[in-house]
């Protein structure tokens, strides 16, 4: 690893907060009492289907996108709406994705509803970065759930390359896109996929790009990104050719420091790891 990424993760792994996100509005009295403008409902929503997302709550995801939803459809400014709706929906299907058996047929209506929704944001404000990035996210996962000889799959294929091509410059060192590029790395066959090794470097420049990015003050500006950097990191390191156990531990651990709910990571990937771990170095052989 080199120098500066060490660094950046003995930052990270030394992170005690649960999370930068803002919290909800404590109630008001008295004369300072006034009713929540369209922009505090908003927020509101938004920091409910963020927490949603990290729990695993799928029926709170699917009440947030419609809330979310509504809230654009009146919304003097509907970009942050839209975007936030489409990522209920966007993260419904990951969520989804992971249940046994995951309903394929509502993991793909859900990237449908994200996808419009992305879509409706970019029409709103077609130099949405971040609605962009989410998009080729949606459209990725689509991919994945389309047979490659479904027309559809070439349809995707195109549009996904054209929001890429897009994109600003500045975008190549957005955490988010860096997250979507590093499990296209991993997950991709080859000649798009270029292996575990290439996908981890993707992650640690996401993972510093993300500590050195001061946190917005408003949750409808998209700052996700470092605890999905992470629990990807670990994902991979668990399933190297020769698994790095250890830091596999290490960074869904750091994951947890900054979510501390998050159901996957908590009741899913660290104890599978943590499994597979003890079953290749029996007690006592270290």
């Amino acid at each position: 690893m080199k120098p500066s990424l060490v660094a950046a993760f003995a930052a990270v792994l030394s992170l005690s907060a649960c999370t930068s996100l803002p919290s909800r509005e404590a109630g008001c009295t008295g004369t300072s009492c006034r009713p929540p403008s369209s922009h505090d409902v908003i927020r509101t929503a938004i920091v409910a289907v963020i927490d949603a997302d990290y729990r695993a709550d799928l029926a709170g995801l699917r009440r947030g996108a419609r809330t979310l939803s509504g809230l654009a459809r009146s919304a003097a400014q509907p970009t942050a709406a839209y975007y936030w709706s489409g990522y209920a929906d966007w993260r419904f299907a990951i969520n989804a994705a992971n249940e046994d058996p995951p309903d394929r047929a509502a993991i793909r209506a859900a990237l449908a509803t994200a996808s419009a929704a992305y879509q409706e944001a970019l029409a709103a404000d077609p130099g949405h970065v971040e609605s962009q990035i989410a998009l080729i996210g949606v459209i990725g996962m689509q991919l994945f759930f389309t047979p490659q000889d479904d027309p559809a799959f070439r349809t995707l294929m195109d549009a996904g390359a054209r929001i890429s091509k897009a994109l600003p410059p500045s975008a190549k060192q957005n955490p988010r896109l860096l997250w979507l590029r590093g499990g296209t790395e991993f997950f991709a066959p080859p000649p798009v996929g270029r292996g575990a090794e290439a996908a981890m470097n993707t992650y640690f420049r996401g993972i510093a790009n993300a500590i050195s990015t001061p946190a917005p003050a408003d949750v409808a500006e998209p700052s996700w990104g470092l605890p999905e950097l992470l629990m990807s990191a670990a994902y991979v390191s668990a399933r190297l050719e020769d698994p790095d156990w250890d830091a596999a531990e290490r960074y869904a651990q750091a994951a947890l420091r900054l979510r501390g709910d998050w159901h996957y990571v908590k009741e899913v990937l660290l104890p599978d790891i943590r499994s597979k771990k003890l079953r290749e170095i029996p007690s006592g052989s270290e």
